[in-house]
């Protein structure tokens, strides 16, 4: 755990990350920084393993001592994603972000701003 751990916190990320536009209201995550990464965070305590679903590609999130996982992608083109989030191997939601339609099923979205938008 130490080394993921090392991994996200030394993920080389800018800290400048916001909540993204796209949160449900009055919600801190996912949150988008300047280089277009997502940082995502869920609470699932008794989860073994936690992963972020964007853009075809799964990045692990790190577990806290209160049982919070939260971990970043690398960063994402601008624009609108679609993600999910895994939680020991099944696809569920985020429940922190608003859900939109698409590809014949609701999900979550992530907007990425253009580099030009906060």
């Amino acid at each position: 755990m130490c080394l993921a751990q090392l991994n996200y916190a030394d993920s080389g990320a800018v800290e400048d990350f916001k909540p993204a536009t796209t949160n449900q209201p009055g919600k801190e995550f996912p949150k988008v920084n300047s280089e277009g990464r997502v940082r995502a965070s869920i609470s699932a305590p008794e989860a073994k393993r936690v992963q972020l679903d964007i853009s075809a590609v799964k990045y692990d999130l790190v577990k806290d001592e209160n049982g919070v996982w939260t971990g970043d992608s690398n960063p994402q083109d601008e624009g609108f994603h679609y993600y999910q989030l895994w939680i020991d191997g099944a696809a569920v939601p985020d429940p922190n972000s608003l859900y939109f339609y698409g590809a014949s099923r609701w999900g979550s979205g992530i907007e990425i701003p253009a580099h030009d938008q906060d």
